[in-house]
């Protein structure tokens, strides 16, 4: 412990009276940065000519058994519409800000004049575009159409229409409805905004709280871990990555100076423990190669976020030094799970089923955090940035991790999924609660 810390709490408690007593409380309170903006919505919409006898049902999903002309019908409340744009792509439309990876393959499309109140009923000649024969049910092809408002010059106007599908596959006799063909919802295209956050920490047990002593003055190394589609390509496993975010503070951002053992909480500084991000299914662009009923639940189950906190007390290393220690965590840690990554290669057989490669890559990532986050290894690390060239160096008190699939957190919605990490060495025992959700 740094000198004269006693009575320098001793001065803080005069000045601020009981102010201490409920922190969890006080500060908590102020949630307001946790509402969720609501999202625009398309003021177009598509719709696709189902024939059911006499009758003409304008549905979002066909199937048809051979290459013919299918009727569309479009409206828009867009104003200063001039012309309308439709677009046919093999795969789900993604959100506008998805990578690159996942952008729609375009194998058509076309302008249509636009009245009063959008282009109205419209044909398009799928002989143009799909095969001659068609493939069997095992391995239909989905078309997915959208619309999108046009300006006097052709400048998009307005987000596009909601996509309907049309599904071509050989006649077999059965409906043209395949009810077991598993349906993707295209909001897994669309980046998903999360919240991991840290909420309190308290101190069952203290490390210098006897007599000699003024209490500890903990702080974290907090490191999120996003393994998740919009850095990681199945069909590219060497040129992918796994994120890694931080704060820049490291000494006293707990905020906390002198703490005995006790029961309370104590509030987590956004600036320390708070992370918004978003994240995407791994996996999207390979849907076509694993089998239906199992597509949502692979590419859901196959992203991780993490969260990695080392938990520390502050003796006699300076700010800089703590900064140098938090760098070489996470740059090792980069280049660590980097290669884990790098190191997943898909079979040479292009029509395995790339599930199992997928489904590896958390436990992977995981056992190497895990590894990393060993006093062993993080001394190794810390060595060469002069991290023990003093008598009494900040102390590692432990390490915990807890990680989440993008299924769980997209199951969980906003009210997210609650966690604890647990501290103990060094004759201290920490805690620190969180939730991960979406937001």
């Amino acid at each position: 412990m740094k000198p004269m810390r006693l009575f320098k709490a001793a001065l803080i408690l005069l000045g601020l009276g009981l102010i201490f007593l409920c922190p969890a409380q006080q500060k908590m309170k102020s949630g307001g940065d946790d509402t969720t903006k609501p999202q625009p919505k398309s003021l177009t919409t598509l719709k696709v000519t189902q024939f059911t006898g006499e009758f003409i049902n304008w549905v979002n999903d066909i199937t048809i058994t051979e290459p013919q002309l299918v009727t569309f019908f479009s409206t828009t409340k867009q104003r200063g519409v001039a012309w309308a744009k439709y677009e046919i792509s093999t795969m789900p439309w993604p959100g506008p800000h998805a990578p690159a990876a996942l952008q729609p393959n375009i194998i058509h499309s076309g302008v249509l004049k636009n009245g009063s109140s959008g282009p109205g009923m419209f044909d398009i000649d799928f002989k143009k575009f799909v095969p001659a024969k068609p493939p069997p049910v095992s391995k239909a092809i989905r078309y997915h159409v959208r619309v999108t408002m046009l300006g006097a010059l052709g400048a998009p106007l307005g987000l596009p229409s909601p996509a309907v599908r049309v599904t071509y596959r050989e006649y077999t006799g059965e409906p043209t409805v395949i009810e077991d063909v598993e349906q993707v919802p295209e909001s897994l295209f669309t980046p998903l905004p999360i919240v991991i956050k840290l909420d309190t920490f308290s101190c069952p047990d203290a490390d210098e709280d006897d007599g000699w002593a003024d209490g500890d003055e903990p702080y974290l190394f907090v490191v999120v871990i996003l393994a998740d589609g919009t850095t990681i390509n199945p069909l590219n496993f060497p040129g992918s990555s796994v994120r890694l975010r931080h704060k820049a503070k490291t000494h006293e951002n707990l905020n906390l100076d002198g703490v005995d053992s006790g029961p309370g909480n104590y509030y987590i500084p956004p600036g320390t423990g708070r992370f918004e991000t978003t994240i995407l299914p791994v996996g999207l662009n390979v849907l076509n190669l694993i089998p239906d009923g199992k597509k949502v639940e692979t590419v859901t189950d196959a992203a991780m976020v993490g969260i990695l906190v080392v938990a520390m007390e502050e003796d006699d290393s300076t700010d800089s030094t703590a900064n140098a220690g938090r760098n070489a965590l996470v740059s090792n840690l980069q280049k660590e799970l980097d290669a884990i990554v790098h190191a997943l290669k898909p079979s040479a057989d292009t029509q395995l089923n790339p599930a199992q490669i997928m489904k590896d890559l958390k436990p992977k990532l995981t056992a190497k955090v895990e590894d990393a986050m060993t006093h062993e290894t993080l001394k190794n690390w810390w060595n060469p940035v002069g991290w023990f060239a003093i008598v009494d160096p900040d102390d590692h008190i432990d390490s915990d991790f807890e990680s989440f699939t993008y299924k769980q957190i997209w199951e969980a919605g906003e009210v997210g999924v609650p966690f604890v990490l647990d501290f103990n060495g060094g004759g201290a025992h920490y805690e620190v609660y969180g939730r991960v959700s979406a937001k």
